[in-house]
């Protein structure tokens, strides 16, 4: 079981890589390619993390380094997949929320948008696991959330991540994980010095951080 949580790890995080790089459209082209020669890629080039060493981080055809980005996402997976298999009994539901906050995360730094899949994936766990009970909070949040949006206060994925993350955790938990998430924004603005006014603020990745450890701590599959 072990080893298939290994394996099943590399893949993912091979695979939600893929995702980020290609989105919005994810499956026009179903090839992998080198992003400097475009040549496509033969499956043994394609191994996670074992490919990249044997490879030496340059491409097979010409010679140009590849980005080490698929590989620490690779690795970031398995690290993760390991942690909650052996610390979480029903790690499947936290594995795939994490699947659907690291993809809003990297997307949203990348692209500037939250993709709808991943909203897509956590509807799914609140179905699946049978989280209903705080639908009236997400509500709430959707409504505040969208008048907040309509003064450019804050943007609607971000609303749309914060409003299906809600059915996890009860008020006081919710309103700590985002004030945990808006103060660690804003640190992160004053030391990068990004906070002259129209800078590009990415949430996502400090909701997910946020709302996750939270999610983490106090779930009933915790």
């Amino acid at each position: 079981m072990f080893m298939y949580i290994i394996v099943i790890s590399l893949i993912t995080g091979s695979f939600i890589q893929c995702l980020i790089d290609r989105y919005p459209n994810y499956f026009i082209n179903n090839y992998s390619f080198c992003d400097n020669c475009k040549n496509h890629l033969k499956y043994y080039d394609l191994i996670p993390i074992f490919s990249y060493i044997n490879l030496k981080g340059k491409c097979r055809y010409c010679k140009k380094e590849i980005s080490p980005i698929k590989l620490l996402s690779e690795s970031i997976f398995l690290v993760m997949y390991i942690f909650l298999y052996l610390n979480y009994k029903n790690y499947l539901f936290f594995q795939l929320l994490f699947i659907a906050l690291y993809l809003a995360s990297f997307v949203d730094i990348k692209h500037k948008e939250i993709p709808d899949l991943s909203i897509f994936i956590i509807i799914f766990i609140i179905i699946y696991f049978k989280y209903h009970q705080n639908y009236l909070l997400s509500i709430y949040i959707v409504i505040i959330g969208s008048i907040l949006s309509y003064l450019n206060l804050i943007g609607f994925g971000d609303i749309k991540l914060l409003s299906v993350l809600s059915y996890f955790i009860d008020l006081n938990n919710f309103i700590l994980a985002l004030f945990i998430s808006s103060f660690s924004t804003l640190l992160y603005l004053i030391l990068t010095k990004q906070y002259k006014k129209g800078a590009v603020i990415y949430f996502a990745p400090f909701i997910s951080i946020s709302y996750f450890i939270i999610i983490l701590i106090v779930s009933p599959y915790s």
